[in-house]
């Protein structure tokens, strides 16, 4: 009689753990896919201003308003973050970046944004930017 109820209280044990697991999947995985896109010029001139843009959405395309996107440069291989946007109402944002002589020098760079994703969105990379960058 004693081994059946241990039987039982094992049983009862395993199905409560189960159902826990059941729910903690579910909530891990309801974060909505995102897409990131991003755009810069094919080239630009050293200390000039250029303007880059880009837009951070769900699958059926609505904008993620407000959500943090860092800047990736790739350097020695590695991909290197240099500074934030935010994305607006919209999901889209914009910014002008210059190109100076202390920080890139002429030929090609390549750069991304990405999105770390929160608990209601998952986190996106995105398309690859090369952008020529040539003396004056």
């Amino acid at each position: 009689m004693l081994l059946s109820a241990l039987s039982v209280a094992s049983a009862s044990t395993s199905k409560t753990t189960t159902a826990d697991y059941e729910i903690y999947a579910r909530s891990v995985t309801a974060q909505q896919p995102t897409t990131l896109t991003f755009t810069a010029p094919a080239q630009v001139k050293l200390d000039q201003f250029y303007a880059i843009s880009g837009s951070l959405t769900t699958a059926n395309g609505t904008g993620i308003n407000d959500a943090q996107l860092l800047y990736q440069q790739l350097q020695d291989n590695k991909w290197v973050s240099f500074g934030a946007v935010y994305t607006d109402l919209n999901g889209t944002f914009t910014d002008k970046w210059i190109e100076t002589d202390s920080l890139s020098k002429p030929g090609t760079s390549y750069y991304r944004v990405i999105y770390n994703g929160d608990s209601q969105y998952a986190p996106a990379v995105s398309n690859e930017v090369a952008v020529i960058i040539s003396k004056y």
